[in-house]
């Protein structure tokens, strides 16, 4: 069973704060959605929680262990995420999804 857990996250772009002390964790089987205005930091939230973003300050677990100090290409691999910008490969639609 996999649990995730965020802890303490601070997320800084320069001056602007997108997230300031985030903690809560996930219950392997439930459900989550995020629900918040635009800035509020829910895709901040969602890149940090796949990897592909670093916490200015916090910690991102993966059952008990920072994401971190996984192997990459191996974590990337448990998540899916569908961001609203994102750019088409020249491929064709399969290539594009795999992605």
């Amino acid at each position: 069973m996999k649990a995730i857990q965020i802890k303490n996250i601070t997320k800084r772009y320069g001056r602007v704060t997108a997230l300031d002390h985030v903690s809560f964790s996930f219950e392997h089987g439930r459900i989550y959605g995020f629900l918040g205005r635009n800035g509020a930091g829910k895709t901040t939230l969602i890149k940090l929680l796949c990897g592909f973003l670093d916490p200015t300050s916090g910690k991102v677990l993966l059952n008990g262990k920072d994401i971190r100090e996984y192997n990459r290409r191996d974590y990337y691999k448990m998540f899916s995420a569908v961001f609203q910008d994102f750019n088409l490969l020249p491929a064709t639609v399969a290539a594009n999804v795999a992605q």
